[in-house]
């Protein structure tokens, strides 16, 4: 019954189907913004992440290079830094926000 009378117009008065509900609600929440934001992050993440385990795996592989022993953590330690990273910027973004208090 929830999932019919978020599709009807105006219950019970107008049983008409509509979707109006689920546009207004994806327009004012501003989805739009934030899905663009993910996937630009995304991008930059996947852009700077490949770049720095080629780099880790190119010093690594060099016979006698000085580089290989400072290269070969970061990607491990990157890896397991930025999630909690990420969590706890969004935690302070959105309870900072003036809407949000």
């Amino acid at each position: 019954m929830a999932a019919y009378g978020s599709v009807v117009k105006f219950w019970p008065y107008n049983m008409s189907l509509t979707l109006n509900h689920y546009t207004y609600g994806l327009e004012e929440a501003g989805l739009e913004h934030a899905y663009r934001n993910s996937l630009t992050m995304a991008a930059w993440c996947a852009v700077i992440g490949a770049a720095i385990t080629f780099a880790g795996a190119y010093c690594s592989r060099r016979p006698g290079g000085r580089c290989a022993a400072a290269a070969d953590p970061l990607p491990g330690d990157a890896a397991m830094a930025v999630p909690g990273m990420v969590l706890g910027i969004g935690y302070i973004l959105f309870f900072n926000a003036p809407a949000n208090r």
